[in-house]
């Protein structure tokens, strides 16, 4: 497990703890109550996450929807550090985006990473970082979700 003990959470991975029938589950219980493994957020995917997760409940029925909301805003920000967004962080955001041209919460997600020398979980390799993989790997330590289950007690 060495090398990811400290791991930047993409708001794919923050929402599959809410999808009940995801794969994922048994894999981001154990790291979301894990001691040997930091977990990150930017605050950027907390905006990310708070409206998907209002679309999903809203989906499913649930009636109180701000609530809901908030209790899962209110667990992940007891479960890992919020990062928010310092000069050197939006500039490194701004140079992906501009290098790349993917969506702007993954940006940070990737320069958070790097700032922090920690491991960036996606919960797949999207469709735009497949011609960019090993960049992103050797660079900002991309990693998916089922890389990461390999690798995770």
């Amino acid at each position: 497990m060495e090398g990811y003990s400290k791991l930047v959470l993409d708001t794919s991975v923050a929402i599959e703890y809410v999808i009940s029938r995801s794969p994922w589950q048994s894999l981001l219980k154990r790291l979301y109550s894990s001691r040997k493994v930091k977990l990150f957020l930017s605050s950027v995917s907390l905006t990310e996450i708070y409206y998907v997760s209002k679309r999903i409940y809203s989906k499913a029925g649930i009636e109180e929807l701000e609530e809901a909301c908030r209790a899962l805003l209110d667990f992940l920000k007891s479960s890992a550090t919020i990062v928010p967004p310092s000069c050197e962080i939006a500039v490194e955001a701004g140079r992906i985006k501009d290098r790349f041209g993917i969506a702007l919460g993954d940006c940070f997600v990737l320069a958070t990473s790097k700032k922090l020398n920690a491991k960036a979980v996606f919960k797949e390799e999207e469709k735009e970082f497949k011609p960019i993989s090993k960049y992103l790997r050797e660079e900002y330590g991309f990693i998916t979700l089922k890389e990461l289950s390999k690798v995770i007690e």
